[in-house]
C-alpha cells in the first residue's frame, strides 16, 4: 500500500483510489445538544428507521471524490461501483478493506482497468475514508428527515461540497504530502 502511495505522488502508474462503503439511517445520530436551559433538546424522529449504502471513493492524492447509493450492501452492487469508477476514471488502483462483499463471486471477477489492493485484516486505522465518514456521520447529527430520499438528498448536499472542495477532502484523508505539494503548485502559479 506505501508503495502505492509514492506511486501515486509522483504521477507514475494507476492513480491510488480508497472505496468504502457505509449505512445512511432515516433516524438521526442523536449528539450533544444545546438549547433553552431546562428545555429538552426536540429532535423529530419518524417511526421505523429505514437506511441505504453509500458507496463512496476518494482519490488519494487529488482529493476526487465519486459515490453512488445502492438499496442493499452486496457484492454485485460493489462489481458495479467498481465498473463505473473505472470507466469514468480509466485505470485505477483501489485500496479495499476486508469486507466480505469484497470476496464474495461477484466482486471477485476481474474488472479491466482496476488493481485492487487489500488492507490488512482489523486495520481500520489504516482505510482513510473511516475519517470521512466519521465527518459526514457528524455532520448529520441531530439533523431530521422526513423520509430516505431527504437524508439521501442531506448527503448528497454534503458530498457535492466535498466535491468542489478537493483540499477539505485530502485533510479528512490526512494526506499532507498532496496538501502541501498542491500549496507550492499553487504558490508557483502565483509567482508566474
Amino acid at each position: 500500500m506505501e508503495r502505492a502511495r509514492r506511486q501515486a505522488r509522483k504521477h507514475r502508474g494507476k492513480p491510488l483510489w480508497y472505496e468504502d462503503e457505509s449505512e445512511i439511517h432515516l433516524l438521526p445520530v442523536l449528539g450533544a445538544g444545546y438549547g433553552t436551559r431546562g428545555e429538552p433538546l426536540v429532535v423529530w424522529t419518524p417511526g421505523q428507521d429505514v437506511k441505504e449504502h453509500l458507496f463512496l471513493a476518494a482519490n488519494w492524492w487529488t482529493g476526487r471524490v465519486h459515490y453512488r447509493f445502492y438499496p442493499q450492501r452486496r457484492s454485485e452492487q460493489y462489481a458495479d461501483f467498481e465498473r463505473k469508477l473505472a470507466q469514468q476514471e480509466g485505470q485505477v488502483r483501489v485500496g479495499l478493506d476486508n469486507c466480505n462483499i469484497h470476496y464474495q463471486k461477484a466482486a471477485q471477477e476481474p474488472v479491466p482497468g482496476v488493481e485492487r489492493l487489500f488492507l490488512p485484516s482489523y486495520a481500520w486505522w489504516l482505510q482513510p475514508l473511516e475519517k470521512l465518514f466519521d465527518w459526514l456521520k457528524g455532520q448529520l447529527t441531530n439533523v431530521e428527515a422526513k423520509d430516505i430520499k431527504e437524508r439521501k438528498e442531506q448527503v448528497r448536499a454534503l458530498l457535492k461540497q466535498l466535491q468542489s472542495h478537493p483540499r477539505k477532502v485530502l485533510k479528512l484523508l490526512g494526506n499532507q504530502d498532496a496538501l502541501e505539494d498542491r500549496s507550492l503548485a499553487l504558490s508557483r502559479r502565483s509567482l508566474r
